[in-house]
């Protein structure tokens, strides 16, 4: 899969008065994924280009031109069967949506009025009126939910319209998902983060199918909370199948160009 960020803001337009230059960024992250034997041998390798989902790039802008106090956590995880469901760019770590009227927000706690479809579940990314962006559920029942920004919404319709099709592979020893731990991005155009120092390891421990991996806000194996950032299929020939024994080791590279 293969999305490129290309974000042009208002401010290009000053610049361009003020007699700058104006352009826009880019951004693409490459995953490249090897499986490894029990005895240490390179069974096959896959590289693909990103799909930055829809709320990555929320949170990417929420995070960095309106956030205040933020710690970086990344987490790394693998999907079955590309070759049947790719992940799409309206994607998020929950699996179901839902409608609700007369549902309102005091602090972190959500109040769910009539819910017209769907079911409320936790890691369900909201919207509504005055819902503050990137706002998900991240405990709760019934009636009251817990979300992850304090904030005040009146009264009005809240939903979580998008969902993702595809399951998280887990058949791995880890007790969660291995930490994507980035190196200081270089200082040049483009300006490149990286885990290769440090690639995420899963411990395989069963036979299984893995079509693709993702990056997530979230550790917890098999999780359905936090931001999911991108996802990407593997190259041709796509799904590969792994045994208890192998090993699968990720590395995630971002680059930005402006």
């Amino acid at each position: 899969m293969n999305e490129e960020i290309k974000i042009s803001d208002a401010t290009a337009a000053l610049i361009e008065q003020n007699g700058g230059l104006a352009d826009s960024a880019k951004a693409s992250g490459v995953y490249h994924i090897q499986c490894w034997d029990k005895d240490g041998n390179l069974k096959w390798e896959a590289e693909s280009k990103n799909l930055v989902l829809n709320g990555g790039l929320q949170d990417m802008n929420s995070k960095y031109f309106i956030g205040s106090s933020y710690t970086a956590a990344w987490y790394l995880g693998l999907y079955g069967s590309g070759a049947s469901v790719n992940p799409v760019a309206t994607d998020t770590m929950a699996t179901s949506t839902f409608s609700a009227t007369g549902s309102s927000i005091s602090g972190t706690t959500l109040t769910i009025g009539t819910v017209t479809s769907g079911t409320v579940t936790i890691g369900q990314l909201i919207s509504g009126t005055n819902v503050l962006g990137g706002t998900y559920i991240t405990a709760g029942s019934g009636s009251s939910w817990t979300v992850s920004q304090s904030q005040t919404v009146a009264s009005t319709t809240i939903s979580a319209a998008t969902a993702r099709t595809w399951s998280e592979v887990t058949t791995y020893s880890n007790a969660t998902r291995p930490t994507a731990t980035f190196v200081a991005p270089t200082v040049a155009n483009p300006s490149v983060a990286t885990n290769s120092a440090s690639p995420a390891s899963f411990t395989i421990n069963g036979t299984t199918t893995v079509g693709g991996a993702f990056l997530t806000s979230v550790s917890t194996k098999g999780g359905v909370t936090g931001v999911m950032y991108s996802a990407a299929d593997f190259s041709s020939p796509g799904d590969r199948s792994v045994v208890s024994g192998d090993t699968l080791t990720v590395t995630y590279t971002l680059s930005l160009a402006g």
